[in-house]
């Protein structure tokens, strides 16, 4: 549509990647904004905010600069409600609850991956401007917004800010290196997580599987199936600690990517990415769940935005890293590495669980 317009391609690939950046930048701020309160407020604002300026793309087809500003106005709104809602979900829930409730949460943002891209793609297939009314559905939500949602009351997050204010001696480690633990995580599991969609469709390709249907199915089917794990997590929290099971998610993960790289066609590909799908609906719930109880809770929206923040700048700089590599080593061999370091983590996390089970026990012998 813009093909006239002066270096096109580069000013697409700023209004496709732009969002993803300003809620990067934009994260930590709502995060502090949100410790101040008014969280039902900002919550509204924001998603009426990302109604009107997702819905806008529609009228937009004169200026490329005009689709770009909304779309900064879209990242901040996503930011908002990004952190928002996983603040909320520690405010209003403790122990297996808040377990439960944060496993609907990252299964239903699978949900939406697989729905909505689907979604989208078929609506382009008729006008590059009709997947814009997708966001229409958000300015639905606002009455039950208004109905539903209460703000957390003071009293309450002082209550749990108590009760969660030993956790990190729990951990043996300072409050920032706890923090940067966390946010290597995160940037971790979304780097593994976005290599599928951005090598996944050249390397079916590589395989003589050329057929950009065939990679589409593939990356929803791997987020199905990440939805669906993430769904399970209440049940699968009960049975070991976080650190054990992000120890048992990488692991998982790290066979699904090891499975990807040898791969040898389409239906291997499409096993592979199931694995890498179990071992994800186990992380991200768990990552969360995992800080929100190594949290005071009066510092859950700062805490909150800043893992917010790790994962988009962890999609921001996922080609950035990759891509290069892919051309240097190939599709397969980058797949196996990233199999290898996994690996590496999960060993690791298992160390740190057998050191800190071994000197729990001879405290205990010594007492």
């Amino acid at each position: 549509h813009f093909s006239e317009v002066a270096h096109v391609h580069f000013w697409v690939q700023i209004i496709l990647t732009i969002p993803g950046l300003v809620i990067a930048i934009a994260a930590p701020l709502v995060g502090w904004l949100l410790d101040k309160g008014h969280k039902k407020r900002l919550l509204i604002l924001a998603t009426t905010l990302y109604g009107m300026t997702g819905v806008a793309g529609v009228w937009l087809d004169h200026s490329l600069l005009a689709l770009l500003i909304s779309r900064i106005f879209l990242g901040l709104a996503v930011a908002v409600i990004m952190v928002t809602c996983v603040t909320l979900v520690g405010d209003y829930f403790t122990g297996a609850e808040r377990g439960k409730y944060m496993g609907l949460l990252s299964a239903f943002g699978a949900f939406g991956g697989v729905l909505f891209v689907a979604l989208a793609a078929w609506l382009a297939s008729y006008d590059w401007q009709k997947p814009f009314y997708i966001y229409l559905l958000a300015l639905f939500l606002l009455p039950l917004l208004f109905v539903f949602i209460e703000e957390p009351k003071r009293e309450h997050i002082k209550a749990q800010s108590l009760s969660t204010s030993g956790v990190q001696s729990q951990h043996d480690m300072p409050a920032k290196t706890l923090l940067s633990f966390f946010y290597t995580m995160a940037f971790i599991e979304i780097l593994v997580l976005y290599m599928v969609p951005v090598h996944i469709p050249f390397y079916l390709q590589s395989l003589s599987e050329d057929s950009p249907t065939l990679a589409g199915f593939a990356i929803a089917w791997m987020l199905l199936v990440m939805a669906v794990v993430s769904l399970t997590y209440k049940a699968i929290q009960k049975m070991q600690s976080f650190i054990k099971l992000h120890s048992l998610g990488y692991a998982i993960l790290a066979l699904g990517c090891i499975c990807t790289g040898l791969a040898n066609n389409a239906w291997q590909v499409f096993l592979a990415l199931s694995i890498s799908g179990i071992g994800l609906g186990v992380l991200r719930p768990n990552l969360v769940v995992w800080l929100m109880a190594s949290t005071p809770s009066q510092m859950r929206g700062r805490v909150m935005g800043g893992l917010t923040s790790s994962f988009f700048i962890g999609q921001f700089v996922c080609p950035l890293i990759t891509i290069p590599a892919a051309q240097h080593w190939g599709y397969d061999q980058i797949f196996i590495i990233c199999g290898g370091l996994l690996i590496a983590l999960a060993l690791a996390l298992s160390g740190r669980c057998w050191l800190t089970s071994k000197s729990q026990l001879h405290l205990k012998s010594s007492n």
